[in-house]
């Protein structure tokens, strides 16, 4: 990459940083929320539903709107977006006002990953891109990791709407450092990407619709969609199963929940770097990005049932960090299977529409997830985190095999293959 390239990958990192911070601290905050406005589980499960209500639409028009418009001026509005939302919880004092507000979030973020792989894409030739759409991954882990410790402080004693304020101000600084420094796309002269990786037209639905329609991406969507409902376990429902069920205090969970996304972070980068590493050693997509991703999810169901099982609350807390660390993975490589199969001038588009659809487990995961831990009562929740937790290893299981069995594109990519299409003749 050249220089410029890798400092818009470094702001698109901090974008990822900035983006799950966001949607974490509903979960940091959630035990506090919960005893504020008398919410139930089943309740906490909608308004945790809310910002993925407008997400998976959001991520597709934008993702479209990128191709047209151009990636940096889509995600300067998108960041106007969440820091104003972040600000207006300030003024929460209703549930259907948090909600509300949780909605607006998610609409401002869901094109957010998509959009900013479509603006990778332009710096990063095919065989780095794995590790680079991983390093933009691991800024959604790193965030949390890192903001944890401050945003429960913040909870704990200034209480949870400064914490969601100081995620505001967060965002208006990047906003400033990405409208001085970032460029749209490497100057002709000095491409350090082949010119055929950059695209000059816009989309063509004539050609995109076969891709959609693909069992390939079909499938692709489903193994996006079990990451993501380990992700939402992640982002809704841990920090309140550490406080009820393995019986922390919320003081005590500073370090303690931004560990698995510490992990997540890590696992993330060097399984994405293992499958750049596979796919320069073999050039064999199917081993390097298919094979790789399905072992992952498999792993990660094991994970997800461990908890329900382990009695141990270090190795409970293990398992935490295994499960979403290990099916979150298959973002950034789907992402570069994607990537290295479709035309540059449908990019913004199908990546949108792949996340869009993948990110519906966000939409469905928390308010199914509140049910069966609300049917557990208040008198033994234990079985009801359970039964979620092992309705989420369920889930990555089955949808991860299917992934594994049947996506096929081609076992080896050459130089002189234009990538125009995403391969699937038998559907």
């Amino acid at each position: 990459m050249s220089r410029h390239g890798r400092l818009v990958i470094a702001l698109l990192f901090f974008l990822g940083v900035i983006n799950f911070a966001d949607k974490a601290v509903i979960g940091f905050a959630a035990v506090p929320i919960m005893k504020e406005f008398h919410i139930t589980p089943g309740q906490w499960g909608w308004v945790g539903s809310g910002f993925y209500w407008l997400f998976s639409l959001s991520a597709i028009i934008f993702g479209g709107l990128s191709d047209r418009v151009g990636t940096k001026k889509v995600l300067t509005g998108l960041s106007v977006v969440w820091a104003a939302v972040q600000f207006a919880t300030l003024f929460t004092f209703s549930v259907p006002f948090l909600v509300a507000t949780r909605i607006m979030l998610g609409a401002g973020e869901g094109p957010s990953y998509g959009v900013s792989l479509h603006a990778a894409a332009k710096w990063l030739p095919p065989e780095q891109r794995g590790f680079g759409y991983s390093l933009m991954s691991i800024g959604g882990a790193v965030g949390p990791a890192l903001l944890a410790p401050v945003l429960i402080a913040l909870i704990v004693n200034l209480g949870w709407r400064w914490a969601f304020a100081l995620l505001g101000v967060v965002g208006l600084v990047w906003l400033l450092i990405w409208l001085i420094f970032a460029k749209e796309s490497p100057d002709q002269q000095q491409m350090n990407v082949p010119e055929t990786q950059i695209s000059h037209g816009r989309t063509s639905w004539s050609r995109a619709l076969p891709i959609i329609r693909s069992r390939n991406f079909i499938f692709s969507v489903f193994a996006g969609f079990a990451g993501y409902w380990g992700v939402t376990m992640l982002v809704v429902w841990t920090p309140a199963y550490l406080v009820h069920v393995r019986h922390f205090q919320m003081a005590q969970l500073g370090l303690l929940a931004g560990l698995p996304w510490l992990t997540t972070g890590i696992a993330q980068l060097l399984l994405g770097w293992v499958s750049d590493h596979l796919y320069r050693k073999t050039k064999n997509i199917r081993l390097a990005r298919v094979h790789l991703s399905g072992s992952l999810l498999l792993l990660s169901a094991i994970s997800f049932f461990m908890v329900t099982i382990v009695p141990s609350t270090g190795l409970a807390i293990l398992f935490l960090c295994l499960g979403p660390a290990l099916s979150s993975s298959v973002f950034g490589i789907g992402g570069a299977l994607v990537a290295e199969l479709i035309a540059p001038e449908h990019r913004g588009l199908i990546q949108g529409i792949l996340v869009g659809l993948s990110t519906t487990a966000g939409l469905i995961a928390p308010i199914i997830t509140g049910m069966v831990i609300g049917q557990g009562g208040p008198q033994n929740v234990i079985v009801g985190y359970n039964h979620a937790f092992g309705l989420a290893a369920l889930v990555t299981l089955v949808l991860g095999i299917l992934f594994w069995i049947v996506v096929r594109p081609p076992q080896v990519l050459t130089s002189s293959r234009m990538p125009n299409e995403f391969p699937d003749v038998r559907y």
